[in-house]
Parts: C-alpha cells; sequence; structure tokens
C-alpha cells in the first residue's frame, strides 16, 4: 500500500471513538446529500455499477455496513477506511480529517488546526501568520480583536470551518479578555452547532460532542472530560430543543430515507428552536464523578 494511502486517514484515526463516529456520520451524510441519492439503497445499486464486484458490494450489503455508516458507527479497521475512501471518493472522506473534529478532541495544537481552515475563514480570523508548533497559550495574541460584524459574517458562512473560528473567539474573549460565559461568539456558535449537527446531519453523539465543547470552554483538559462522559445530563430547554429540532427535521424531509436537508431550506436566524439569547454550551453539563 503506498505511503500516501497508508497515511491519508491520520487525524482521523488519532479521533477518540465517539467523535470518529459523528465524523464518519457527516461525512456519508454529505456525501449522499451532494450526489442526489434518493437513499442508500441508491447509492449501493450506484457502487455496484461503477466498483463491479471488486469492491465486495455484495458482503457488505449483507452485514448492513453502509446503513450502520450513516446511523454513526466509527470505522475503526484499515481496510474499511480505504474501502469507504474508494467508494465515497477523497472530497467526502476529507471531511472525516476536518480539524473541527481535531478541535473538539483537544489532541492537535491551534495552530495547527488553524492552518488546516479554509482560506475565507482565516482571513477573518487571524491578523498575520501564525508560526509552526505555536504554543497554544501564544495562539490568540495572532487574531483579530474580535467584533460583531466579524462574528456575524462567521455565523453566516454556515460551515463547520467557521464553527471552529467562533469557538475561538469564544475561548480568546475569555481568557484574554476575562468575559464572562457565554460570550457572543459562544451564542452563535451554540446556534451553529445545533444546526450543523441536529439538523442538518443529526449526528447520534450531538450530545456527547456538546459535552467536549463545554468542557474546552471551561479549560478542562480531555483526558476529565472522557471520564464525564459516561454520565451526561443536559438542561431541560435543550433536550426540549433537540426534541423540537428532530420533528421540524422529519417534517421537513422529501421522503428520502438519509433524510438530509439542505442548507438553504432553514432561517436559523429567527427560528425559535435556534435561539440566538441562549446560555451556550453551558447547556450540555455533565455530573463528575
Amino acid at each position: 500500500m503506498p505511503i500516501r494511502k497508508m497515511t491519508f486517514f491520520n487525524p482521523y484515526k488519532k479521533l477518540p471513538l465517539d467523535i470518529k463516529s459523528a465524523a464518519t456520520q457527516v461525512s456519508f451524510s454529505k456525501h449522499l446529500s451532494k450526489n442526489a441519492y434518493a437513499g442508500i439503497s441508491t447509492f449501493i445499486e450506484d457502487l455496484k455499477e461503477r466498483q463491479g464486484r471488486s469492491f465486495r458490494t455484495e458482503s457488505e450489503d449483507e452485514s448492513g455496513l453502509w446503513y450502520k455508516l450513516a446511523k454513526g458507527q466509527a470505522i475503526v479497521k484499515n481496510h474499511i477506511l480505504y474501502h469507504y475512501k474508494d467508494a465515497v471518493g477523497v472530497i467526502s472522506s476529507m471531511i472525516m480529517n476536518h480539524p473541527f473534529w481535531q478541535y473538539v478532541s483537544q489532541r492537535t495544537s491551534l495552530s495547527h488546526i488553524i492552518f488546516r481552515l479554509s482560506y475565507d475563514v482565516k482571513k477573518v480570523l487571524i491578523k498575520q501568520k501564525i508560526p509552526s508548533h505555536l504554543p497554544d497559550a501564544q495562539l490568540f495574541s495572532y487574531l483579530k480583536q474580535s467584533y460583531k460584524q466579524q462574528r456575524g459574517n462567521l455565523f453566516e458562512m454556515r460551515t463547520m470551518d467557521s464553527l471552529v473560528a467562533l469557538l475561538l473567539i469564544a475561548q480568546m474573549q475569555q481568557e484574554k479578555y476575562n468575559y464572562a460565559r457565554p460570550t457572543h461568539a459562544e451564542k452563535l456558535a451554540y446556534v451553529l452547532y445545533l444546526y450543523l449537527f441536529s439538523y442538518k446531519y443529526s449526528i447520534k453523539n450531538v450530545v456527547p460532542l456538546g459535552v467536549r465543547i463545554n468542557s474546552i470552554l471551561n479549560g478542562i483538559p480531555e483526558a476529565e472530560t472522557k471520564k464525564s462522559l459516561t454520565n451526561q445530563c443536559c438542561h431541560n430547554s435543550l433536550i426540549n430543543t433537540l426534541e423540537n429540532i428532530n420533528e421540524l427535521r422529519i417534517s421537513n424531509l422529501t421522503g428520502s430515507e438519509t433524510g438530509v436537508i439542505t442548507l438553504e431550506e432553514l432561517d436559523i436566524k429567527n427560528h425559535p428552536f435556534f435561539d440566538l439569547n441562549n446560555n451556550g454550551f453551558s447547556n450540555f453539563q455533565t455530573k463528575l464523578h
């Protein structure tokens, strides 16, 4: 196996299992939506035509692999990872390596995460080139001083890249300027998070990921966060919101078994289920031992 192929999924392989699950689910869901598949069965039929029997579609179909991936099963075996890449292509597979997953896992330096963000987001976020291997404690000196229009522009991008940027600004507002939580950036990030991962993609691990982000904003290291993930609880307002978003999502489905909804179908800025006057990620609370 060529070295380049072996290293393609290195960022994904380093992720905790719950984040791998979310990354896989988003990647596959986005691929189905981008290619306008009516459902998973349509994707499988198309795969058989494109790859023939060389892709082992019969055995994978029998095991329900593709349905499991759509529901958030993480990929832990190398040969399945590269079969997945062959099936959906490089662009869809790259979502599994997105810097958002690295940010939430707290296993990669913030400077490296920013380096991998889109150009449009970096242009809004940073004021000068960030040195490689910069310690996280020094990062915020390289970010632009945040202002309301900047944060609004990032929010309107509605991407995973802009979500990372808003979370970094929220951290900067707390750590550099001693703002109390939730900051305006955190409130925007919270709404965008719910939109992306409870409405647009509807991942199964929306609560564990929210718990992880809340821990980051509280300055809790990943090792401590892992201990609390099995004892999750969240505010009733969040539970009700997630239930309402799910009902809204179901009501907007077009009959597709994947249930993928396009970005343009919802005005989140003025929708009651995505209230900008919120408590931020503190709605994701955990009971510690």
